[in-house]
């Protein structure tokens, strides 16, 4: 693990060879949602923008 935050972790790796010699490398990083505290993440697909008769400014 590289860092981890609050909501987000973030991890790196490195494969090197006898000779250090890199031969793989990887990132990632996961989102950490409480849906205790925000049920209404539990959704499929990409974000979706609020109804016109919604209100307010932007999305998500």
């Amino acid at each position: 693990m590289v860092q981890k935050t609050r909501r987000v972790t973030f991890a790196a790796v490195e494969l090197h060879s006898d000779t250090g010699v890199l031969l793989a490398s990887g990132r990632a990083s996961q989102v950490i949602i409480n849906l205790e505290v925000d049920p209404d993440r539990d959704r499929r697909g990409p974000a979706q923008l609020p109804s016109p008769s919604g209100g307010g400014q932007g999305g998500g």
